[in-house]
């Protein structure tokens, strides 16, 4: 303070140090208002009764923080530091009273040199304290140390002999160089620091200081400084991780030992405020779904995975085509038996159990997973219609419109003849025609033949033209006949789309029904039976139609394109992380299989050829990425400052992520996805995640803190209607 800062007040800084595995307990800021004394904030741990990270201010204009020395003597009945140290930030009034307390009876744990600042009375001190010896420099006594005026430091080696001499266990036994580390490169450090910038030493100054490796050293946890102005309001400038920006990873021993420990990775400097009492949740505004359960601990419960179907599989046999316009075909039969499989077992739970929506989820990502593999064919080499399909071994395309538009076109009959009966036509075929070249008139043929009934609408559609039926939800009608409400609704498909089968369920307050539109025109009408009111209209509620509505992209579909790829990384807040996320995401792609080095930009580094010409790979949620933030809209997915909401649920913790696919929607033929973290961990997570494990390929993938990943297929909007209130008064 006084002539060493630029406003003559109090500019007061901390760093922590620990090993990595308690660090990442350290991001703990407590506001405490108790029965007795005064208000108070400080970093603290889970469960802490005092700070321990060794920074607090009192309402009373009291700050403290400390590093540690050579360890004293300990004496047995005396009062812990942990007693100590939360009786001075809540009952002192001023450094003479804090020193009071803090040296009063002792046990001796916790030797340390403690920095000390009264912000009302504009007073700095170091307070050197062992067990029974203490030494105070004051700056109202003028009682500087190297002639630095104005400036208390502390860097883990005691300024006082006497302080120093206690650690020392015999005076007669082993020699101890007490005075080896009087000094230390980082006292050197701060004195030329303070040297060349006294008199305008500020809040800034401390942020600087504390990003300097030799000061913070490989080993920080942390930074965080206040000011008198700051801190009479209880605020405090704050950096959680590394203030370097280096990132803390695990070693391959820590995480064998240390199953639960996490990376430690620079968050950006923010203000630290009192904390006001967060609102009590209402039913129309639920609190965020990935925090800690206040009552019981720890995050709430991941939702079940849904199994392997229990089942045997429904068909058998292994089909040869007679020609490329027949590989859809023999493609189709091998790869739907699964989906179709997992389809059956979900309808026999939801008849005796209710709806699994975790596995029609599933179902839903593996059923997509083959509609984005048409689609990046369709894009890539421009769809041919598959009873045209010509084989190359020169270019990919062809074979992923065959194989993803194979298992819709599948799908889409199953939707029309039913469950059973094509599950009983295509073990009939599979039997007769294992092992044997089949035609795609011929399975056309046999269906017919088991139907009894013509399918050439559906085949020429489904075979001779090219892409997917697009689904709309026409007009809506609401009556009330007794105790019952009836809604009407119309769905169309585009006349030159395929014919096909769509759900379309209306939701009440308490559940939902169901019922089949068959599109074999182009056009359908159904009537839905509540016994209570209509809320929604909803066509494709679980998105398992082979519809081409919504969103044509997995969150992975780049994978197959890397030297098409870009990422980009958001520079806008938390830039150090993203950036480090982003190397260690370009590392990861390069290690999956195909050894490509996909290019890596910042925000503010890309060109519209750039974006127009690539998959476009968007590191950091739209806080921290321009880029993220120009193309928000693009995407179903709603973001707030630090949170996002996705099927109406809101979450907020900073190690959540979400990753979700859009169209580029400067080129549809790239994609775009986000990789939204929450935090700064979260998005180093993510780039880990994708390095050592595999994720599916969903177009969106939850990631919440503390839970399992949970895929998606987001409902399309143009397909959902809300049933205004006035159509539904009695």
């Amino acid at each position: 303070n006084g002539v060493a800062t630029s406003d003559g007040k109090i500019v007061f800084g901390h760093i922590t140090t620990d090993d990595l595995r308690p660090a990442c307990y350290f991001n703990i800021w407590m506001d405490l208002k108790p029965t007795s004394g005064h208000r108070f904030v400080m970093q603290t741990v889970p469960g802490g009764i005092y700070s321990s990270i060794d920074y607090s201010i009192s309402e009373t204009g009291i700050v403290m923080g400390e590093t540690n020395v050579s360890q004293t003597a300990f004496i047995p009945g005396g009062t812990p530091l942990a007693s100590r140290a939360r009786q001075a930030v809540q009952y002192a009034e001023s450094i003479d009273q804090t020193v009071a307390i803090m040296t009063e009876n002792g046990n001796g744990l916790g030797s340390a040199e403690w920095v000390l600042a009264d912000l009302k009375r504009n007073e700095i001190a170091l307070l050197v304290m062992g067990t029974r010896q203490h030494k105070l420099f004051r700056s109202s006594e003028k009682q500087w140390i190297a002639g630095a005026e104005g400036f208390y430091w502390s860097c883990n080696n005691a300024k006082d002999q006497a302080v120093r001499l206690e650690s020392v266990a015999s005076m007669k036994g082993d020699p101890t160089a007490v005075a080896s580390d009087l000094t230390t490169s980082r006292d050197s450090i701060l004195l030329q620091l303070y040297d060349k910038n006294k008199g305008r030493i500020d809040a800034d100054f401390a942020r600087m200081a504390a990003g300097i490796p030799a000061l913070a050293t490989a080993h920080s946890v942390d930074a965080l400084c206040t000011t008198t102005d700051l801190g009479l309001q209880l605020r405090s400038l704050g950096c959680f991780g590394p203030p370097t920006g280096i990132v803390r990873l695990p070693t391959f021993s820590e995480r064998q030992r240390f199953p639960e420990i996490r990376p430690l990775i620079k968050n950006p400097w923010a203000v630290l405020n009192g904390i006001d009492p967060p609102a009590v949740p209402t039913s129309e505004v639920a609190p965020a779904a990935d925090l800690h359960d206040p009552v019981n601990g720890g995050y709430p419960a991941s939702p079940a995975r849904s199994t392997e179907p229990p089942l045997p599989p429904l068909w058998h046999g292994t089909l040869l085509p007679d020609a490329d316009s027949d590989i859809w075909l023999t493609n189709g039969f091998a790869f739907y038996r699964g989906p179709a499989t997992r389809e059956k077992y979900l309808s026999s739970v939801a008849q005796t159990s209710g709806i699994d929506r975790r596995g029609m989820d599933d179902l839903a990502t593996e059923l997509f997973y083959y509609r984005s593999v048409y689609e990046q064919g369709a894009r890539n080499g421009g769809e041919t219609p598959l009873s045209k399909i010509r084989s190359s071994y020169r270019e990919l395309s062809w074979n992923q419109v065959a194989l993803g538009k194979g298992v819709l076109l599948l799908h889409a009959l199953k939707g029309l003849v039913g469950a059973e009966k094509f599950a009983e036509l295509m073990e009939a075929y599979g039997q007769a025609n294992g092992g044997k070249p089949v035609t795609s008139r011929q399975f056309q043929e046999f269906i017919e033949k088991g139907t009894s009934r013509s399918w050439s609408a559906f085949f020429d559609a489904w075979l001779n033209r090219t892409g997917l039926p697009m689904l709309e939800l026409g007009k809506v009608e609401v009556r009330r006949e007794g105790d019952h409400w009836y809604t009407n609704a119309t769905v169309r498909r585009n006349e030159s789309g395929a014919p096909l089968a769509v759900n379309v369920t209306v939701e009440t307050d308490t559940g939902e029904t169901s019922v089949t539109a068959r599109l074999e025109e182009p056009q359908d009408k159904v009537e839905l039976i509540t016994d209570l009111p209509p809320r929604r209209v909803i066509v494709d509620k679980y998105r398992i139609s082979c519809c081409g509505n919504g969103v044509p992209f997995t969150a992975l579909t780049y994978d197959n394109d890397l030297e098409n790829t870009l990422i980009i990384y958001g520079s806008l807040d938390e830039a150090e992380a993203n950036r480090e996320g982003a190397m260690m995401l370009q590392q990861g792609l390069c290690k999956r299989e195909h050894g490509v080095i996909v290019p890596v930009k910042a925000d503010t580094e890309t060109t519209e050829d750039d974006l127009r010409n690539h998959h476009l790979v968007l590191l950091g949620h739209p806080g921290t990425n321009a880029i993220a933030s120009r193309f928000r809209k693009n995407i179903s997915v709603s973001f707030g400052p630090h949170s996002f909401s996705v099927r109406g649920v809101t979450y907020a913790n900073p190690e959540s992520t979400i990753l979700v696919a859009a169209e580029n929607p400067l080129n549809r033929r790239f994609l775009m996805v986000f990789y939204a973290g929450l935090g700064t961990r979260a998005t180093i997570d993510i780039a880990r995640k994708l390095d050592e494990e595999n994720l599916s390929y969903a177009p969106v993938i939850l990631l919440p803190a503390g839970q399992k990943e949970h895929n998606m297929v987001l409902l399309s909007d143009d397909l959902i209607r809300e049933i205004p209130p006035e159509m539904t008064k009695d």
